[in-house]
């Protein structure tokens, strides 16, 4: 068997080819990447069957499945690519293609390619045939999806649902179908979501598209979040007919989203408790070298220790005058460390102030630095006092 490969990645050319030696399949494969090359092939190579990526950097999927219909309809084509979305996968099936396997799912690819094939074989085509394939890949679809998908009646009796819903809730379709979708296991477990899910359908029985979050039950006893959507369907006189049930699982964003939350309500009580002082500031440049800088962030031991309020927003020599003539060496320090120096620590007096820091400064983003400091104001007297006393200083144990 001739197998003609649309990839653009090698290793993803060798997985397949690997999935099919395992499965039993003999062949012999041409890799393209181009549409031209992807043409000449077809040409050229004859290939028996096409396994398509979805995505190229200059080509797609569903243009080679509309160039192989055009051309030669008798090549059956299966795409073989990441989970693209439904609407996206039933496009490629209307457009002709034989089958869509997902790449976390290559178990599926041998059997997809047998069938293919065996439908090439036997030759049928009368439109019957046809719509059968076609409604046979749509239900592939549907039962393949992410989201938990139904079929309800506009009363409310659910009358389909797909795999993913019913592994979700470790069900069977027996199980479920022709009960009132409220009292099917996914919503029992709550009878306030019950209700609300019963007016939910009223509404949407009238027209109206509904969205709220929910929880599930899932199979292993946990509650899951989900973001549930009811919308309905109307028929070619525009009357509403059913009602489609979807659910996305948000459970890992939310809790995700919560530990952002907690993170940053951790973050912001440390800023306001901390008893250094912290500023975030934007370096301002002249000629290449440091000038001034804006304060854009202090926290509220910042104005004690420095005895200054109200500065975001302000340059430091609008807050303190001169600051850059009496200390040209903060100016270089924070220069060279905001324009992505390494961290650095130091002490320094600034007169305008009558005040000794010891400060550490880093850079989060370039041509900006965070400064932490204290006033070491005592220390700094105390080592002189001592000095002038004549008693030295030792190391403390």
């Amino acid at each position: 068997m001739r197998i003609l490969l649309l990839e653009d990645l090698v290793e993803n050319a060798e997985s397949l080819e690997r999935h099919l030696r395992n499965g039993g399949i003999s062949f012999v494969s041409q890799r393209v990447q181009t549409r031209d090359a992807f043409i000449a092939a077809l040409e050229q190579y004859q290939p028996d069957i096409v396994l398509s990526d979805l995505k190229l950097p200059t080509f797609d999927g569903l243009s080679a499945v509309q160039i192989v219909q055009l051309r030669h309809r008798e090549i059956p084509v299966l795409v073989v690519a990441d989970r693209p979305g439904e609407e996206a996968v039933v496009e490629l099936i209307k457009a002709g293609a034989s089958d869509f396997v997902p790449k976390d799912r290559l178990d599926q690819l041998v059997p997809a390619i047998r069938r293919a094939l065996d439908e090439k074989c036997a030759g049928h085509k009368p439109a019957k045939k046809n719509t059968g394939e076609t409604e046979r890949k749509l239900r592939a679809v549907f039962d393949q999806a992410s989201q938990l998908i139904g079929l309800l009646t506009t009363d409310g009796i659910l009358i389909d649902a797909n795999r993913t819903a019913l592994d979700f809730a470790g069900i069977e379709a027996a199980d479920v179908l022709g009960k009132p979708f409220w009292e099917t296991p996914w919503w029992t477990h709550s009878p306030p979501l019950q209700q609300q899910l019963r007016d939910a359908i009223v509404r949407a029985a009238k027209g109206e598209a509904i969205r709220f979050e929910v929880t599930h039950r899932a199979a292993d006893g946990s509650l899951r979040h989900l973001d549930f959507a009811l919308k309905s369907i109307r028929d070619e006189t525009g009357r509403i007919k059913l009602l489609v049930p979807t659910s996305h699982d948000i459970t890992d964003y939310k809790l995700g989203h919560r530990t952002i939350r907690k993170n940053k309500e951790h973050y912001r009580s440390l800023f306001h408790h901390m008893l250094e002082g912290f500023a975030l500031c934007q370096m301002l440049y002249a000629n290449d070298q440091s000038s001034d800088f804006i304060y854009l962030e202090v926290n509220p031991a910042f104005e004690q220790l420095m005895g200054l309020n109200q500065v975001i927003g302000k340059k430091v020599s609008e807050v303190i005058p001169g600051l850059r003539e009496s200390n040209p060496q903060i100016f270089e320090i924070y220069g060279r460390v905001a324009s992505g120096g390494k961290p650095e620590r130091f002490e320094t007096y600034i007169a305008a102030l009558d005040i000794w820091f010891s400060i550490s400064v880093y850079c989060p983003e370039k041509e900006y630095f965070a400064a932490i400091f204290d006033n070491i104001t005592e220390r700094k007297r105390a080592e002189a006092k001592i000095r002038k006393e004549g008693f030295v200083l030792r190391d403390a144990p």
